[in-house]
């Protein structure tokens, strides 16, 4: 994905979203999908992540970002960004399923995306892979990974 980032921009702003993670350490996916994009000077020197994850229920009746625990102590400066996790909200509009306002179904999230956003260009991966260690290659023995689809639209101007 990276080798499709253009020479002349710097990624800004990096999304990811996916229901599933690994857990993050000095080997998780985020520490090494950001360290592969420095590594190869692809970020801007104030970056910004967003992790957008399945929702948990808190205590006041809304939803809290569902990462592994090893995130609660995830100290993103040290990889050199800003970071943030949301969760996205399962509810169901009763409208998207022609149902009365009595509805109140909620699912689970299923999309897998990576998005970079620079100045002048953006590049999304839309596949079937979880930002997971498996997902993504991200293994001391890569034929081990996962086999998974995607594709890559970059867009510029």
């Amino acid at each position: 994905m990276i080798c499709h980032w253009p020479e002349y921009d710097r990624v800004k702003r990096v999304t990811v979203v996916s229901p599933f993670w690994s857990d993050e350490d000095e080997n998780g996916p985020v520490t090494k999908f950001v360290g592969a994009l420095r590594e190869e000077a692809r970020l801007s020197p104030d970056v910004e992540l967003q992790l957008l994850t399945e929702a948990a229920p808190d205590k006041q009746g809304t939803y809290k970002p569902k990462l592994p625990e090893s995130f609660a102590t995830f100290d993103a400066s040290a990889i050199g960004v800003s970071a943030s996790a949301f969760a996205v909200d399962p509810r169901v509009p009763p409208e998207e399923v022609g149902m009365g306002d009595e509805f109140t179904g909620t699912r689970n999230l299923h999309a897998k995306i990576v998005l970079l956003e620079g100045e002048n260009t953006s590049l999304a991966f839309l596949g079937s892979a979880n930002f997971t260690n498996r997902g993504w290659g991200f293994l001391q023995a890569p034929e081990r990974a996962n086999i998974e689809a995607g594709l890559i639209l970059r867009r510029t101007g």
